[in-house]
């Protein structure tokens, strides 16, 4: 009686090897796509809380200093918008005063001569209006939009606006 000795082949064939690292490569394609565009968004997202806290700051100035003020100049009965870039007041110590905008690539906020949001925002939009009825106190609207400087790419550049209402105290 002959026996019959079957040889045991072990390994993979060259097909199954090719399936296995197209697989392979797919799920790193997708990985890497997941990642980067995490990266994306996280940087995104500074951008944007770097923008709206310098909005938040340049508001909140002005708030505080407006609040205070003694009177506003060119403030009309019509509340009917000029969009100015210029808002001139007399302070709480009855110095006069103005905020201004400069628009622009390196656009800015300026109190006085100082500059006062960061080098990182630029101001692309600025307005302020001032109305005031008669028995009412001044009212200042003030309108900023601004957009990150630091991002070079349209996707990653965050942009923000800001609108306020703010009524003096003194009149």
């Amino acid at each position: 009686m002959r026996t019959t000795r079957t040889k045991v082949v072990r390994g993979y064939s060259l097909f199954e090897l090719m399936v296995v690292m197209t697989l392979f490569a797919i799920l790193m394609l997708v990985a890497t796509q997941s990642l980067l565009l995490s990266l994306k968004s996280s940087t995104k997202s500074e951008s944007l809380g770097r923008v709206k806290e310098n909005l938040e700051y340049v508001i909140s100035v002005m708030e505080r200093q407006l609040h205070s003020a003694k009177s506003v100049y060119a403030c009309t009965p019509t509340c009917i918008s000029a969009n100015t870039k210029r808002l001139d007041y007399i302070n709480q110590d009855g110095i006069a005063s103005f905020f201004s905008c400069t628009i622009g690539a390196d656009g800015y906020i300026a109190s006085g001569s100082a500059r006062i949001t960061s080098d990182e925002v630029a101001i692309s939009d600025c307005s302020f209006t001032c109305c005031q009825q008669t028995g009412t106190p001044p009212e200042v609207m003030i309108k900023v939009s601004a957009e990150d400087k630091t991002s070079s790419t349209g996707e990653q550049k965050a942009r923000a606006t800001t609108e306020t209402r703010v009524l003096l105290r003194q009149y």
